[in-house]
């Protein structure tokens, strides 16, 4: 029998003592549900911001890539909760990414007990214990936690730029200038124009021959992809480029200006 508000992870419990929620009203229309409900249960205190933002790399997820926490990251839709999807927060091994993995109830009764009462959220939510698991690549993963936690909304849009606004914003020029950056190999320059987030995945692609000989390509159609653009999501100090294709790059307000934190 699993204890309560616990994770075994490959032999290993990870206490889940901390919960927190966050609501995101996707107002850049780039998640997959119509509103996110965001549950992170983890084994220490996470910061306030821990679960801002648009898909990857929210600040709990580059917490447990450092391996500075670990957990689990729900993410479902509060209006129906037929399907859930969960990260598992827990520092993988170079160059993998995080594992996620989703669950599903033709009951809609992924998280049991489910309420949004106010200004929180609580409910109970359990998988594993047999020591089997489906997922191949977690061979022994089980968790079972009753959690209450009060919701944050995800900050309020300051601007929403369009066309020509979008083209001739702030951090439209912020992706030509990486560009033109990318372009002469100045990993100085681009460093400048990141964020210390952005900067540590620069890294790993940086050193790599194969993206070498790519570098220069890079930057050109980065300088290119600014007549792509859709529009300028703000939200405070973070915002979203969206692209036409549905893709997007974030940024952070550093003082007075914006940093890519791709």
């Amino acid at each position: 029998m699993l204890m309560p508000n616990m994770l075994i992870l490959n032999g290993k419990d990870i206490p889940l003592s901390n919960a927190m929620a966050h609501l995101h009203d996707n107002a850049e229309g780039l998640l997959d549900f119509p509103t996110e409900l965001r549950i992170l249960l983890c084994d220490v205190p996470p910061p306030p911001d821990a679960l801002v933002g648009i898909v990857f790399d929210i600040p709990a997820e580059v917490i447990a890539k450092a391996g500075r926490l670990r957990g689990l990251l729900l993410k479902v839709n509060p209006d129906d909760l037929g399907e859930i999807r969960i990260v598992l927060l827990n520092k993988p091994e170079p160059p993998q990414s995080l594992e996620t993995f989703m669950i599903t109830s033709s009951r809609k009764d992924t998280i049991r007990d489910f309420a949004m009462t106010g200004s929180a959220a609580s409910g109970t939510i359990e998988y594993g214990g047999d020591g089997k698991s489906v997922f191949t690549n977690i061979p022994d993963l089980a968790f079972s936690a009753t959690f209450k936690a009060e919701i944050v909304n995800e900050s309020a849009v300051t601007a929403d730029l369009k066309g020509r606004d979008a083209l001739n914003s702030p951090q439209a020029r912020l992706i030509f200038r990486k560009g033109e950056a990318l372009e002469k190999k100045d990993f100085a320059a681009l460093a400048s124009l990141s964020t210390e987030n952005a900067n540590r995945k620069h890294e790993a692609f940086l050193s790599n021959p194969q993206f070498q000989e790519m570098i220069t390509q890079s930057g050109t159609d980065m300088k290119n992809s600014i007549e792509t653009i859709t529009r300028v999501v703000e939200r405070g100090d973070r915002s979203v480029v969206i692209f036409d294709a549905n893709s997007w790059a974030v940024f952070v307000r550093d003082g007075k200006e914006w940093k890519s934190d791709d």
